[in-house]
């Protein structure tokens, strides 16, 4: 069972299983069934004990049943989690990225506004995720 966000209290099934939910909740915006998490992971695990593991992550603050009868969705610690401990890990730029990044925010000496509207364009540049201003 999961007691607090410590990094490291969470096993590993319990970790595939939240960052499942969460990328499955990105991608389609539903609440997230233990039935469906049973069906695309490759975990060999019943949907009773995907929903067990589910209640565990509800009850310290994971993840919410929007209500009695839907699935479940991620919490702003679930999002917070992933971003630290299961998201894409250390990112490294290349000498060809941190050039580019330079060049763009010396260019013109940009205030900082144009800084904030900048910056996430650079990130979606080099990561392809999306960067919101």
């Amino acid at each position: 069972m999961i007691s607090t966000l410590n990094i490291g209290d969470i096993d590993q099934r319990t970790e595939e299983i939240l960052k499942a939910i969460i990328i499955t909740y990105i991608n389609k915006l539903e609440p997230v069934s233990s039935r469906k998490l049973a069906k695309s992971l490759n975990l060999n695990l019943s949907p009773a004990t995907i929903r067990n593991i589910m209640a565990d992550l509800e009850e310290n603050g994971f993840l919410a049943q929007p209500h009695t009868s839907a699935g479940r969705i991620p919490t702003d610690q679930a999002y917070r989690y992933f971003v630290e401990k299961l998201g894409c890990g250390q990112f490294i730029l290349s000498d060809i990225e941190r050039e580019l990044i330079r060049n763009q925010l010396d260019s013109d000496a940009p205030s900082e506004q144009d800084l904030i509207l900048e910056i996430p364009k650079i990130i979606n540049r080099i990561t392809s995720y999306i960067g919101l201003s």
